[in-house]
């Protein structure tokens, strides 16, 4: 059995885990770019309470291959 298929079956006791894995590479990233979590969270604080698709409706159209 792969390694892949095994963590999966592992369940959800090692969610917590995984998420800090991601949560550091995300971190070492924003480092690598020099934005400051600060920057990220604004952004964050700024979409609550708007949808994916009121932001989409609201940014200006740009013309695609069939226009």
């Amino acid at each position: 059995m792969s390694r892949w298929r095994s963590r999966r079956r592992a369940g959800p006791g090692r969610a917590h885990l995984r998420s800090a894995d991601l949560l550091y590479h995300f971190l070492v990233l924003l480092e690598s770019r020099e934005i400051g979590l600060a920057d990220v969270c604004a952004v964050l604080e700024d979409r609550m309470g708007t949808s994916g698709l009121a932001r989409r409706d609201g940014r200006p159209r740009t013309k695609g291959p069939a226009d």
